[in-house]
């Protein structure tokens, strides 16, 4: 009996866990606030490959915000926030992706420079066409 308790758990865990990953897919983005109902499979890919090269924990990224450059499409700009080194998170930075092919150019400023300047960043924003 034990037994097959324990089976009918291990298999509903592996059922559960095959659902999760068919339907958020590895690459799918970690958005907070439901922002990216606009984004394609190929476009949330996009993102996520991009910020592996620009975050030191890019697993744990979390985005908000996202909205679609309305004066060139294949602009994506948003906030994310990761783990650093020390596994904390830094807080929300605004960022900008370039949709132009499996890995999106990302461009954002230090965690630092967003603070201390951060009209300055969202004035790039919009002259990218993002109204965040």
């Amino acid at each position: 009996m034990l037994k097959k308790i324990t089976l009918s758990i291990i298999g509903a865990a592996f059922v559960s866990a095959a659902f999760v990953f068919f339907f958020s897919g590895p690459n799918n983005l970690t958005v907070l606030d439901g922002s990216a109902v606009f984004l394609t499979a190929d476009e949330q890919s996009s993102i996520s490959e991009g910020m592996r090269n620009k975050l030191y924990d890019a697993s744990s990224a979390q985005f908000r915000r996202l909205v679609r450059s309305k004066t060139m499409p294949r602009i994506i700009c948003g906030e994310v926030n990761a783990k650093n080194k020390f596994g904390a998170y830094v807080g929300f930075v605004p960022f900008s992706a370039g949709l132009i092919g499996p890995a999106a150019m990302i461009a954002m400023p230090s965690a630092d420079v967003a603070e201390s300047a951060p009209e300055a960043v969202r004035a790039t924003q919009r002259k990218l066409g993002c109204d965040i």
